[in-house]
């Protein structure tokens, strides 16, 4: 697993910030240059913020291959040629005690720093824990086995407070 940063603002000035629509669309972007692997996380930046942790789940897939991307990544200011590759990714804002400052200005590099690399690490376990327990409940609840209060007398029901905690 490798830990990456990927600036959501390419360009010169002030481009738009594309980190809601990489959210929308559940992917990330690469190059052919720096190119992720099923497995890394995915720091994303507004500028020197961080704003969100990804995971990538899939292979990459060259842009010009899904013509309807052209015209949101033009409006993005996002170069759309053969270079550019996304890859599908599970994403997940910061919350604001969550946000940190990572001051480098590459848009797509791989953080070799420790102290920050660790920090992704954990958050992306924060989030991606806390997803994945909501998930289990839900999937729990549904089988019926789970239910809102445990019953001492049946051992096969477990109570979400328990899971929970």
């Amino acid at each position: 697993m490798t830990v990456w940063k990927l600036g959501c603002r390419w360009g010169r000035g002030k481009p738009p910030l594309f980190f809601q629509y990489l959210y929308e669309k559940s992917f990330v972007i690469g190059t052919d240059q720096r190119g992720y692997s099923v497995g890394d996380y995915i720091l994303l930046t507004d500028g020197f913020t961080a704003i969100g942790v990804a995971i990538v789940l899939s292979e990459p897939k060259c842009v010009i291959e899904n013509i309807s991307l052209e015209a949101e990544f033009e409006a993005y200011k996002i170069s759309y040629d053969s270079t550019i590759f996304t890859y599908n990714a599970r994403i997940y804002k910061l919350e604001e005690q969550d946000k940190f400052e990572y001051p480098t200005q590459q848009g797509i590099v791989k953080i070799g720093q420790e102290e920050v690399w660790r920090k992704v690490i954990i958050m992306v376990s924060k989030y991606d824990g806390e997803s994945s327990m909501r998930e289990m409940v839900d999937i729990l609840r549904n089988k019926k086995q789970i239910t809102q209060t445990s019953h001492l007398n049946d051992p096969e029901t477990i109570s979400i407070e328990t899971i929970v905690k």
